[in-house]
């Protein structure tokens, strides 16, 4: 059935027809009721705001990792990765391993019962470990990150990004990505192993 300027279907708003320019009192309802719906639905925002704010929390992390060009492309997270792409960091070195290699040592610290370490940016204050051999493979890592790294995307949600892109340019898997990772304020527990 073709819509009319009368009618107001949520599924697919639709301008009114130039004739007639303002909105009708059932559409006005319908918006109202359904206001009225989402403010009493349990929505994933804060519990203070019965309405989803923008820009929200984790924006800026989805701008690094799905805006490539265009407006505001600030991000290096999928620039520099692919299956060939050499690291500045030494011959023979990839910046997809190197990633990969970075997010796995900052996380293998954790410890369920003590509730310490996991990927939390810990890695910052690691590089000078023993078991850390090779820290210009974090170095390099941690300066790709160093420009878009600031109070809304956390060390530790760039990781988890790295090496989702890094994945994606080297055809592996897609895996769903949570973000809202704190950074650690001193290292983790040592020794790791």
């Amino acid at each position: 059935m073709p819509q009319t300027h009368d009618t107001c279907d949520l599924g697919q708003m639709k301008s009114p027809t130039p004739k007639h320019h303002a909105a009708s009192p059932s559409c006005i309802g319908a918006l109202v009721g359904l206001l009225i719906s989402l403010s009493n639905a349990s929505l994933p925002a804060p519990p203070s705001y019965p309405f989803p704010l923008w820009p929200g929390p984790h924006d800026v992390l989805e701008g690094y990792f799905y805006q490539m060009t265009g407006y505001r492309q600030t991000t290096t997270l999928f620039t520099d990765v692919s299956p060939d792409t050499s690291s500045p960091s030494g011959p023979g070195r990839n910046v997809a391993a190197e990633r990969l290699r970075t997010a796995f040592l900052d996380m293998i610290s954790h410890d369920a019962q003590a509730r310490t370490g996991a990927l939390d940016g810990s890695l910052l204050f690691e590089t000078e470990r023993a078991e850390n051999v090779g820290a210009a493979v974090f170095n390099t890592t941690l300066d790709s990150f160093q420009s878009i790294f600031n109070a809304r995307a956390s060390l530790a949600d760039l990781a988890v990004l790295g090496v989702a892109a890094a994945m994606s340019s080297c055809g592996g898997p897609v895996f769903p990505v949570r973000v809202g990772r704190v950074d650690a304020l001193k290292a983790g527990p040592f020794p790791v192993f």
